[in-house]
């Protein structure tokens, strides 16, 4: 699993560059920069943002666990801001059938998609001496690579692009069991597909040679099942998950 390729790096390896060997070799993507945060530097950024506006869509609306205060929270149903220790316990939440989280995993990256639309929209709405700020403030508090200065730029630069022009996509494919544990089985060929679509800034078009990926379904004998992780531009994301 890749939580523990970034708890268990190789000797003399670090972390992030135990991600890099494994995310490249396996999937074909290089990783030009990386930006770590912690929780509670996730939960500042939030707060320091004012909060995130997300439409709960379930009838029974959310259940979340304050990080703070660890008293569940019910929110929603309809468009509540979250702060961010709440914000937290809606990116980590996956169990609660009764207000629609049906797939676990599944449904808790469908739930973090509709934060990175939030964060998004935000950003955009604010004024770039606004982001030079929270920028500054925030920058202390994470591990990257990026200055601060090609971190403003880039923030920037988002402020200019539409919705469109952003996307979120899950990788294809279904999950499945492999010595007893739940696995997430990539599907080769629709992930080339999308690699080569979205994600390939440098020419060459990933082939089926440049990756490592086994499609443990086959070896079990299930059936293909169509990808549970779905994907688009925030301005169609937004425009599915109602958060508009």
């Amino acid at each position: 699993k890749i939580n523990a390729v970034y708890a268990q790096p190789r000797n003399g390896e670090n972390r992030i560059n135990a991600l890099r060997r494994v995310i490249n070799g396996y999937l074909g993507i290089p990783l030009d920069h990386y930006v770590l945060f912690n929780i509670p530097a996730f939960i500042n950024l939030i707060d320091a943002l004012g909060g995130l506006e997300i439409t709960i869509q379930h009838e029974n609306g959310a259940t979340l666990r304050d990080y703070h205060t660890k008293e569940d929270i019910t929110v929603g149903p309809g468009k509540v801001n979250l702060k961010g220790s709440l914000a937290i316990g809606y990116m980590r939440k996956r169990y609660g059938v009764s207000q629609g989280y049906l797939m676990g995993d599944a449904d808790r990256v469908k739930a973090q998609q509709l934060v990175y639309i939030a964060l998004a929209k935000k950003l955009k709405s604010m004024s770039t001496s606004q982001m030079i700020n929270i920028a500054s403030s925030c920058y202390k508090e994470i591990e990257t690579d990026i200055t601060l200065n090609n971190i403003l730029g880039y923030a920037t630069e988002v402020k200019g692009m539409k919705m469109s022009d952003m996307g979120v996509y899950g990788i294809p494919g279904q999950y499945s069991q492999y010595n007893k544990s739940s696995v997430y089985c990539v599907h080769k060929d629709e992930y080339i597909e999308l690699y080569n679509e979205h994600f390939n800034p440098y020419g060459d078009e990933l082939k089926e040679s440049d990756i490592y990926i086994y499609e443990w379904y086959k070896e079990m004998g299930q059936p293909y099942e169509p990808p549970t992780i779905g994907g688009g531009t925030l301005a169609q994301l937004a425009e599915d998950k109602n958060q508009k």
